[in-house]
């Protein structure tokens, strides 16, 4: 296994999040939206008071707006926690790493047709700007899996050709092969400095 998917091993049993660096970005982006909406929950909870005669436990519009604020808080704690809890790793990588953090995997189950996949630490959904970077680089159609995905794990410092027998949520064993292992290949403005 490579140094870099050993520290991802190492960094997961630390209980440390790996992730990549624009996770972090993302996580940090997000927080100060929270704050901003936060801020705006707080002026309407005020209004929501004082428009009504209503006493504070039946008041149906601060209820709302207290249930919102709940969601948001969750997402900000997990956002705090991406930003104090984890190791970053670039994405830029080796293709010696084998499947690693970063990683753009065509894979086929069975006898399938390959499919595409972005490895990632704790991202589901990714930026306007890292989309259009692997449309740009030919991956139209693609589904993301994060480390702590059961595929994630199966995956890391996986090489291209081998095949891996996978289970299922179904409970059923499925044959994974990897096809290819390619990197992100970021513009030279949006390289990741170490």
């Amino acid at each position: 296994m490579s140094l870099r998917n050993k520290e991802i091993l190492e960094a997961l049993e630390q209980k440390k999040q790996p992730v990549l660096s624009f996770e972090v970005d993302n996580a940090r982006m997000s927080l100060a939206r929270y704050i901003v909406e936060r801020d705006g929950l707080t002026g309407q909870m005020r209004e929501a008071y004082e428009q009504t005669s209503e006493t504070w436990h039946d008041n149906a519009a601060a209820d709302s707006i207290n249930s919102a604020a709940g969601i948001l808080a969750e997402a900000a704690k997990r956002a705090i926690t991406i930003m104090k809890d984890s190791v970053v790793f670039s994405e830029e990588f080796e293709l010696e790493d084998g499947v690693t953090l970063g990683s753009i995997i065509s894979m086929r189950y069975g006898q399938s047709e390959p499919e595409n996949y972005f490895f990632t630490g704790v991202t589901r959904e990714l930026p306007d700007e890292l989309i259009q970077q692997l449309h740009d680089q030919g991956h139209d159609e693609f589904g993301i899996f994060t480390i702590s995905s059961p595929m994630g794990q199966v995956l890391l410092g996986k090489k291209i050709g081998e095949k891996i027998p996978f289970q299922t949520p179904r409970g059923t064993t499925v044959e994974l092969t990897i096809d290819e292992i390619n990197p992100l290949r970021l513009p030279a403005s949006q390289k990741i400095q170490n």
